[in-house]
């Protein structure tokens, strides 16, 4: 596929895809290398065979499980964060628009 004939406002619209101003700029001079590289994922000779992936096991989940630590194991894990107010211990936050 040609640059030309990619109009990459309907590429990025059907992939629902934000891209800002300025990336998209950026790979707009980048689609045909990376349409290229696509094309050459086809070329690999790969097991398409997706039965050999499917069994009849459903919800597989190990049973949870507790085990008590030694109060002297426990004051030493809270003693080793740095953020916490009182036994209430505060970890890096890992969901952005939360």
């Amino acid at each position: 596929m040609k640059k030309q004939d990619v109009d990459f406002n309907k590429l990025s619209h059907l992939a629902k895809l934000e891209v800002e101003q300025e990336k998209e700029v950026e790979l707009n001079g980048q689609i045909e290398d990376i349409l290229g590289y696509v094309g050459k994922l086809s070329e690999l000779d790969i097991d398409t065979n997706v039965s050999s992936y499917i069994n009849d096991e459903v919800n597989v989940l190990a049973e949870d499980s507790h085990k008590d630590i030694s109060d002297k194991h426990r004051k030493e894990l809270i003693e080793a964060f740095t953020d916490k107010k009182g036994e209430a211990l505060q970890v890096p936050g890992v969901f952005n628009n939360v």
